[in-house]
């Protein structure tokens, strides 16, 4: 099945900084305890799935539904990593019941089942096939979801930078959000919680600790 244009590339992003009104943080950045912010962060998530149910003519409660959840799950090297996250998402766990990988914190078929998906990255993202943005989404958004196997230093830089990644890269951008990611992620807490770019939190993050 050849590759088809990401759904989050395809979107028009707005690159202001929103603040959340229900917990008055950057847009994204309480997620996934704040409703709204989850709202916000997976919808790419759920366009993408709506989107593959359209192109397919099936009606999101059909079976059929189910029945292209185990088929992206079984091919998931054809499919965006939004499209195997909702797939995801929609697939009980054989072994704790909740959605596979994000069911009960101690469940290793979770883990081992959310680990096996995201593999394949070092090998497509140089071909074009994974933005560097979507890269770094999939895995704040599956991090944030699996807080407990991660230090509370790595939480805090993916909450902080979650609300500009969210937005999408710029059009034209060669902003790597991996290695942003990867820096931010450091543990820096108040000191970069007021910043308003990815790039100023880079900065501070690179200048050392005040």
């Amino acid at each position: 099945m050849p590759r088809k244009s990401s759904p989050q590339s395809e979107r028009q992003a707005n690159y202001s900084i929103e603040i959340c009104p229900q917990c008055q943080q950057f847009l994204g950045r309480s997620y996934p305890q704040c409703a709204t912010c989850r709202e916000i962060v997976e919808r790419p998530i759920r366009d993408a799935w709506q989107a593959l149910l359209q192109a397919q003519n099936i009606a999101s409660t059909a079976p059929a539904g189910q029945e292209l959840a185990a088929t992206v799950l079984e091919r998931s090297d054809e499919y965006w990593w939004s499209e195997v996250e909702a797939a995801m998402r929609l697939t009980p766990c054989p072994a704790c019941g909740g959605p596979l990988g994000y069911g009960s914190s101690d469940c290793e078929e979770c883990l081992w089942r959310s680990d096996m998906f995201w593999g394949k990255d070092v090998e497509v993202s140089p071909e074009g096939t994974i933005l560097r943005n979507e890269h770094a989404m999939r895995v704040i958004i599956r991090a944030l979801g699996q807080a407990h196997r991660h230090s509370q230093a790595s939480i805090e830089g993916w909450r902080l930078y979650l609300p500009f990644l969210s937005q999408g890269p710029q059009p034209g951008s060669t902003r790597d959000d991996r290695r942003y990611a990867q820096a931010i992620k450091a543990g820096r807490g108040r000191e970069l919680a007021e910043c308003t770019s990815i790039e100023e939190m880079y900065e501070i993050t690179r200048g050392g600790r005040k």
